[in-house]
């Protein structure tokens, strides 16, 4: 790693713990309460899915950490 990935992996630490942990806790709470009337109510789906990005954000970040990839 140089020093600008490395620069952007700490970004990215720090979007991950201050930002990340909490979309993704929120998101999945919601997911939770939503995937359970999807079945019944189909126009719930788009909802569920974004929902799902949201708790897949801690992942992306971490991925992000890992290869040192600028928010750009």
């Amino acid at each position: 790693m140089n020093a600008s990935q490395i620069i952007w992996a700490i970004i990215w630490l720090l979007i991950l713990v201050f930002i990340g942990f909490w979309i993704a806790g929120i998101c999945s709470f919601l997911y939770i309460l939503v995937s359970v009337f999807t079945p019944c109510l189909p126009p719930l789906e788009p909802i569920a899915e974004i929902l799902m990005k949201g708790v897949q954000f801690a992942n992306y970040c971490s991925k992000n950490l890992i290869k040192g990839n600028s928010l750009l």
